[in-house]
């Protein structure tokens, strides 16, 4: 099957399942950035450390622009951004990222992250469901808040007990209280007491996930530190 490279720059490389879920902007020669998510041919689409690596054995970093091999784009519902990726051949590290470009990707159109009519027990419009989400829309989106707070807290299900991130902003005059799938920020806060962190001015690509019992979860996917 014959396939097709995509230049990216990455602004996710966060927690899904046993893997990773990346994703990120492609700059079109009139400008337009059109964002792309690499998924495999696993059922959920998480994408493993040998097919995501660069020829050194480096995993790709936030900020990263570099070059995907893909078989065919594989639109999933809501999620038009999918492209699933060629697990034969190695990404491409190409350059970082200056900080003009991330700010230059991020969504200033100031309307809401998708419809807020939903909220989970521990979240706050943190789900649509999964009827209402609209392919127009689209699943990915590059903001900058100023009020972010990382919560680190006990939760309790029917299955177990796991401490959890959360994330809480406001955005577009609402109140919102993600999951936050940061890899670093996870692994940073987990190490502290339960507890609630300021970070204040961010920039988050936040995502809209694959459907759980009828609902699409908001995620946190990255959470990035502006340049001063």
């Amino acid at each position: 099957m014959p396939t097709y490279v995509k230049t990216i720059l990455c602004l996710a490389n966060s927690y899904k399942m046993s893997g990773r879920c990346l994703a990120g902007v492609e700059r079109q020669p009139d400008g337009a950035l059109n964002w792309i998510r690499p998924v495999s041919a696993r059922e959920h689409g998480e994408v493993s450390e040998q097919e995501r690596m660069y020829p050194n054995g480096r995993d790709p970093q936030v900020g990263d622009i570099l070059d995907v091999p893909f078989l065919r784009p594989a639109r999933h519902g809501f999620q038009t951004e999918n492209h699933l990726l060629d697990p034969k051949r190695h990404w491409g590290f190409r350059a970082k990222a200056t900080p003009q470009q991330i700010a230059g990707c991020i969504d200033r159109s100031g309307r809401p992250l998708w419809r807020n009519d939903g909220s989970s027990s521990r979240g706050r419009n943190d789900r649509v469901r999964e009827v209402l989400a609209s392919p127009t829309e689209g699943s990915l989106r590059l903001i900058e808040v100023g009020d972010l707070e990382a919560r680190v807290a006990l939760e309790r299900s029917s299955y177990a007990s796991t401490r959890k991130v959360r994330g809480a902003f406001t955005y577009a005059g609402r109140q919102h209280l993600l999951g936050i799938t940061d890899p670093l920020l996870r692994r940073r806060l987990l190490a502290e007491p339960d507890g609630s962190h300021t970070i204040g001015r961010a920039f988050l690509c936040v995502s809209l996930g694959e459907p759980m019992g009828g609902f699409a979860y908001k995620l946190i996917a990255a959470v990035i530190a502006p340049a001063n």
